[in-house]
């Protein structure tokens, strides 16, 4: 089992930024079964963040074109997977600033394997290990991503790239809070028309506030009829840390309605990979929409 990459100044970049928004993802869930696992194969890396059923859900792939020299070797499938703390490994990356880092998997002087960052900046070089612990390759579908092909529910491209959308919904968080201490409102509403119109809506109990992005394309999915619109509904906090996937350098930013939960699904430029996001969608009051509306 044998793993070796060099991570590029601009792929250590993207490396690091991609890793900190699953973190930050991480940090809205309770803890109840947390497990990040990392998934290294001659497709790339693939992170899976896997949680609680009533938890946020993420993973992300990164194509092997973003790395130089990168070679696995496993007599298991090809691939190797291992679980680790994206804490610890957010914090590596952090360490490190020369203009190539070296990983691989290692063993420290105890035998216990290791994901190895190695840096050198003039004269100095850093080294950093991340402790891992290696998983059966018979595991890796447990914490597979479900297939998008097969779950293709409403798809709306968000404008912009999001940014627009995250700013309000990060704003709205904070509504009914004086002292801004702590976030009043938890759940947020969402409404995709097939008109192309998006409505973000939040309740305090002092107030609600309603805004519209009008210029979306038209969502995927939705019946093409006169007020025809799909809605849900998610904890504040959790789509705010979603959406903060705007952040990266992307292609485009979507926000997808599946079967019981709000997807939004990065596309990395020049197709280096995939980051994908599971907000658990909260029961829908209806009586709240129609006292709103």
């Amino acid at each position: 089992m044998r793993f070796r990459a060099a991570v590029p100044k601009d792929a250590h970049a993207l490396l690091l930024q991609v890793t900190q928004q699953l973190r930050r993802v991480e940090l809205t869930s309770s803890g109840v079964g947390r497990r990040c696992v990392l998934r290294l194969s001659k497709a790339g890396l693939s992170f899976g963040l896997v949680c609680a059923a009533d938890d946020c859900r993420a993973w992300a792939d990164l194509d092997p074109a973003l790395f130089e020299a990168y070679m696995v070797e496993s007599r298991c499938r090809g691939e190797v997977l291992l679980h680790l703390s994206l804490k610890q490994l957010v914090r590596a990356l952090q360490k490190h600033s020369g203009d190539t880092i070296q990983l691989r998997l290692a063993k420290n002087a105890a035998g216990a394997p290791q994901l190895r960052l190695a840096s050198q900046k003039r004269s100095v070089v850093l080294r950093t290990d991340v402790p891992v612990k290696v998983m059966r390759s018979s595991d890796a579908g447990a914490y597979a991503p479900p297939a998008l092909a097969q779950d293709r529910g409403v798809v709306l491209d968000l404008p912009g790239g999001g940014r627009g959308v995250a700013r309000i919904v990060a704003r709205l968080r904070r509504l009914g809070d004086r002292r801004a201490t702590r976030a009043a409102v938890r759940p947020i509403r969402l409404t995709l028309a097939a008109a192309g119109e998006l409505a973000v809506t939040a309740r305090a109990p002092t107030c609600a506030v309603r805004a519209f992005f009008p210029d979306c394309a038209a969502p995927r999915g939705v019946a093409n009829a006169p007020g025809a619109a799909t809605r849900v509904r998610v904890d504040a906090g959790r789509l705010a840390a979603a959406l903060g996937l705007e952040k990266l350098d992307l292609e485009a930013l979507s926000c997808e309605k599946a079967s019981d939960a709000l997807r939004v699904v990065a596309k990395l430029r020049d197709a280096l990979g995939l980051v994908c996001v599971y907000v658990p969608a909260l029961v829908d009051d209806d009586e709240d929409e129609e006292e709103g509306g």
